[in-house]
Formats: structure tokens, sequence, C-alpha cells
């Protein structure tokens, strides 16, 4: 039987996904995944919740409601995850912790399918004293409470951390993180008021409305806030501006930011957020993972008219927990750089041969004075012209000059 109250759940489940939507396009920076699966929680649990009052009979009650605790029971977990991502809060998310949050948990969900062996989570109902709503006020048992307290506890503790960033960041974190307090706080309103022995609304699920009006709020954080996004707008408008050419990665090498200067510099139209470098450009992802045992920054050559190479300085981004979150690429052209400095080398080059051509001689040379011969180094005595041609590789070429030559032709004369 399908009540108004049905109705109401059914319309919140269709909300929450909607949201869940809405964050899965910032499933790549973080916390927004976490968000997503959080919402997505929600959504279960509103819609089995539904279908647990169009039921009549106990055992499809049962059913449904156990169903439902696939979504409830990941809500808290999943938004203390979030709650970490997002404030940075240095926790290590590993494998032990992530085990740590979801023990109490699974355990729920295994309890939940077999109450009826064992009676830990409810004991049985009673039929709501609200007409038309199809509604049962359920008798809880023990594990209820200890599960109660640990969803409680793991929801403070998100809290607290946001309230952290409330405190340390700009006025748009503040009003960010401010909503998410509010879409904190809206669902647990609900459960006290589910919860409370005379409450005003016994029987009903007052905890999913709670949620619903959560998930307003995050979309709208998302679509007029830039909510998950990695930079606000002034930060995103300055890095539009700057000269230097960037790019950024997630811990996984998924491309999550970059400026129309890094689209110049590589020469490329678009670059797909989201997408894996080494997918869409593996030369630069191969210098970037390369192991380079240069002092310099690795560079980047790109072919074409001219060719361009790059300069790539790489800056990893860690946590405070010392994870590494993800990797800034600085791309710098250094074509006329690496121009001139190979026209340096080459006119260096040149010189080094330049000089390794010429011997310098320097010193006192012992020459006859009456034929003019050189002493060398071991004693011998040489003509000048060899010499000359092996301490200064210097050929000769003879002649005469214009006395040698009257005097030479002078004494043929007197012989003839």
């Amino acid at each position: 039987m399908i009540t108004a109250f049905s109705g109401v759940l059914f319309g919140t489940s269709l909300i929450v996904l909607f949201a869940a939507g809405t964050t899965w396009q910032k499933r790549n920076v973080p916390g927004g995944l976490t968000l997503t699966l959080a919402l997505l929680g929600v959504a279960i649990w509103c819609f089995f919740s539904a279908m647990e009052t169009t039921s009549l009979d106990a055992a499809h009650r049962y059913l449904w409601r156990a169903v439902s605790f696939f979504g409830l029971c990941n809500v808290a977990p999943l938004f203390l995850v979030f709650a970490l991502q997002y404030s940075d809060s240095g926790w290590p998310l590993n494998g032990w912790t992530l085990l740590g949050f979801w023990a109490i948990p699974a355990t729920t969900i295994v309890l939940a399918f077999t109450n009826s062996l064992h009676h830990l989570i409810w004991t049985g109902f009673t039929p709501g004293p609200i007409q038309g709503t199809n509604t049962v006020i359920y008798k809880q048992g023990p594990w209820y409470y200890i599960a109660l307290i640990w969803f409680l506890a793991q929801c403070l503790i998100a809290s607290y951390h946001l309230l952290r960033v409330v405190m340390r960041t700009a006025r748009l974190y503040l009003v960010q993180a401010g909503i998410l307090l509010v879409s904190v706080l809206m669902p647990w309103v609900g459960v006290v008021l589910y919860l409370l022995p005379h409450g005003p609304f016994p029987g009903l699920d007052t905890a999913s409305p709670g949620f619903a009006v959560s998930a307003v709020l995050i979309v709208t954080a998302f679509n007029r806030l830039h909510f998950l996004d990695l930079v606000p707008n002034a930060r995103a408008t300055l890095l539009e501006h700057i000269q230097e050419s960037f790019l950024v990665l997630d811990s996984l090498g998924r491309i999550t930011d970059f400026n129309r200067n890094a689209l110049r510099a590589l020469r490329v139209d678009s670059l797909a957020i989201g997408a894996k470098l080494a997918e869409v450009f593996p030369a630069l992802a191969k210098v970037v993972g390369g192991d380079d045992d240069s002092s310099g920054p690795p560079t980047l050559a790109l072919p074409g008219s001219p060719p361009v190479t790059l300069e790539v300085s790489v800056a990893k981004m860690s946590s405070r927990s010392g994870n590494t979150t993800g990797t800034i690429l600085l791309l710098r052209n250094i074509t006329e750089r690496r121009h001139s400095e190979e026209e340096r080398e080459r006119l260096i080059s040149e010189l080094r041969d330049a000089l390794a051509k010429v011997k310098k001689l320097s010193g006192l040379l012992p020459i006859c004075a009456s034929c003019k011969r050189i002493r060398d180094d071991n004693g011998y005595w040489q003509q000048v012209e060899s010499y000359m041609k092996d301490h200064a590789e210097v050929e000769f070429s003879h002649g005469m000059c214009p006395e040698c030559a009257a005097k030479m032709y002078d004494e043929l004369n007197r012989h003839a």
C-alpha cells in the first residue's frame, strides 16, 4: 500500500540520487567520490524505507528494513572518510583504518538479515498511531543502540574536522563548510525526532527528509559556490593569467587541473579532466615518470615547425600524513635558451679546436751565429725550417730576396 509518506520517501530518494549525480562530476578531486558514495547510500536507505512502508506483512517489512541497511550503515563511515579527505586531516586512510570504520556497520548488516535468529536489532514492532501512514514503531534490540552510538560518533568526528576547515579557511570555504555542517545537523535532527519515545511523529522515518534537505544544500553549494573545486575562483583567475604553464595530476596520474598556457605549450587543443596523462600525452608522462639522474629538470622535445623544447619541473603534493596526493607539473619553453646554449657550445668547441692547433714559441732559442741553425731540447742542431715545422706546424715556401738574387747573378756572370 502506497501512502503519502511512501511518496515522500520515494521523492527523497530521487532528490538524493540527483545530488549524487551532481557530485559524481567531481569524483576525481579529493573527497568527491566518497561524498558521491555517501549520497548513494542515503538514496538506497530512503528508497527501501519507502518500500517498507508499502508492505503490510511483517516478513516483507523486515526484509525491506534489512535491505535499507546497505545504505544506512554505509552513510556514516563514508561521510567520515569524506570529511577527513576534504579537511586534509592527516589521518592515514589505509586498509586497517577503513576496516575499523566498517567493522560495526558490516556486522550490523549481517545481524539485520539474521535478526529472526537472535533479535539483536529488533525485538518486534507495533503499528504506528498516525493514521494513513502504514508506519510501525520498532522495539530496538541491544545491538541497534551499539550501532547507533558508533554511527553518531563517526558523524561527530566528521563534524569536528569540518569545523576545523571553517576556522582556518577563507570566506568561500567558510560558506562551503558551513553548509556541510548544516547538512550534517539536519539528518540528526530527524534521528532524534525518530528516537524520542513521545516524539511528534511516532513511527515516521524523519531522518530521510533531513537527508533530502542536506542533499539540496550540497547541490546548492556545488552549483553556486563551486563546492569540491580544487581552487576558488580568485585562484583560478590568477592561474589563468600567469605566464607559467601547469598541469595538476592526482595520485593515480589523472589530470585534475591545467591552465590555457599549458595547452599552448603542449600544442594541443584540449586536455580531458579525469583522463590519465599516460593515455593522452604519453611523451610527457614518460618524462615525468622516468628516472633522470641529471642535476637539472627533465626536458621534453616537441616536434613541429619550429620544434619546441619544454623544461618540466615536477613537484609532489603530500597530505599531512606524508602520503602523496598528486603532482604539479610546471612547463617552461626553453627553446631559445637551448639554441643559445647550443650556439655557445659550438663556439667554445671551435675555439678549443683552434687553440689545439696553435703551438706557442717562447723563451730563448739557441741559434748558430754563422749558419743560423737552431739547437733543440735534445742538443741537435736543425735548420730553421725543420725546427719551426715541428714546433709551430709552419710550412715554408722557398724564395729569394732581392739582395741574394743580385749577389747570386753577379757571381754567375763572373764565372761565365
